[in-house]
């Protein structure tokens, strides 16, 4: 498998990338079935549930949100909710505009889809490190390593 240079991806893009993703999650725990575990999106230091909403991303992993007009405009918005005695028409209204904003989000290809485990199985990951379905290039080929990263956004992407 080969990674690509990070690339921008728009909101239809990351979505088809995470479904991609949870697909190649979904075979590879069929593949293992004594795999337990999740993904995430990471980058060093930093990492987000793969299933996160954009307000959830931007606590996060910020960095995963491009930052341009859109990822301002969002953030702008989040800084005035109608207030809690506002009626339902408003409060439907402030969602439909998030929702609006948060289609025009743009994403980092380079962030990686990565498997966290919930038992740490040595053996396991040790098979995982050297299995096709996961990026063998961005997964650390070393007994001392736990971290298995299936693939970029971009690869997903693509």
């Amino acid at each position: 498998m080969t990674t690509q240079a990070p690339q921008t991806l728009d909101h239809d893009r990351f979505q088809a990338a995470l479904k991609a993703a949870r697909d190649r999650f979904a075979m590879l725990k069929a593949k293992h079935p004594a795999l337990k575990g999740y993904l995430v999106l990471a980058i060093p230091g930093k990492q987000t549930g793969i299933g996160s909403s954009a307000k959830e991303i931007l606590d996060d992993l910020p960095a995963l949100i491009v930052d341009d007009a859109a990822k301002a405009a969002f953030q702008q918005h989040l800084k005035s909710p109608p207030p809690k005695d506002a009626g339902e028409k408003v409060k439907k209204e402030w969602d439909e505009r998030c929702e609006e904003l948060v289609a025009e989000l743009h994403y980092d290809g380079g962030v990686r889809v990565e498997l966290r485990f919930d038992n740490l199985d040595y053996k396991l990951i040790a098979r995982l490190q050297s299995d096709e379905l996961v990026d063998r290039e961005l997964t650390p080929q070393t007994k001392a390593s736990i971290r298995i990263v299936l693939g970029t956004l971009a690869a997903f992407a693509a």
